[in-house]
């Protein structure tokens, strides 16, 4: 798992190269604790990556328009997931709350983008 913040954004930036969905990728706020990224997808939809290294937080956001359509969040060393069944819930169970990489959240978000057709 990447250390510093840059580790973090150059571990996002080759990630996000591997995925063909993935239109751009654009550091929108950075300073030595916390980094927040978007990956665009198409018009009003990206993944937000946000990570800060000093809290051990990590979020992972699949948004379409201003709405949450999936996420999975560390905070406090406990995982989740906002199932796309209800993106407002918080998943707790065996699988919500396994740890995952930027590489498994996109994988995710390929499947939904299909699935979904989107």
């Amino acid at each position: 798992m990447p250390k510093t913040v840059d580790d973090w954004e150059q571990q996002v930036v080759t990630v996000a190269g591997a995925f063909s969905f993935v239109q751009t990728v654009l550091t929108t706020d950075k300073n030595p604790a916390a980094l927040k990224m978007r990956l665009t997808l198409g018009p009003e939809f990206f993944v937000q990556v946000y990570v800060n290294v000093v809290t051990g937080t990590q979020n992972f956001v699949l948004v379409l328009g201003h709405q949450r359509l999936y996420g999975r969040d560390c905070a406090g060393g406990a995982w989740h997931r906002h199932p796309k069944s209800d993106p407002d819930a918080h998943d707790s169970s065996v699988e919500g709350a396994k740890p995952i990489t930027v590489e498994e959240f996109l994988t995710e978000v390929q499947e939904l983008v299909e699935e979904m057709d989107l």
